[in-house]
């Protein structure tokens, strides 16, 4: 109970608490769930490492080159390849060097 003499009921299963607002039911409940989906966030990481480092192998070994494929820029992002980068026209005018002060 709190001061008041009120008791908490945990907004989730109904329990009735005396010393805190958080049942310790539910409270375990949660971090089981936070733990599993760290879990599952985790191994579906490691999936994608084995695989990225499979396509590229399987990319070096191919023969071909990935610039040369015209793959997909979010493919290329997985792939680790940086990313197509468009050309500039170097016409820029150069600035003529002025004579040094003597």
């Amino acid at each position: 109970m709190n001061r008041h003499g009120h008791a908490f009921i945990c907004s989730k299963c109904g329990n009735i608490l005396h010393d805190s607002a958080v049942c310790i039911e539910c409270d375990n409940k949660k971090s089981e769930k936070e733990q599993s989906f760290k879990d599952l966030i985790e191994n579906i990481a490691g999936l994608i490492k084995a695989s990225r480092t499979h396509m590229r192998a399987t990319l070096k070994n191919s023969g071909f080159r990935a610039d040369d494929l015209d793959l997909d820029p979010a493919v290329r992002s997985l792939l680790g390849l940086s990313a197509k980068k468009k050309r500039r026209n170097k016409t820029r005018k150069k600035r003529k060097k002025s004579k040094s002060r003597r």
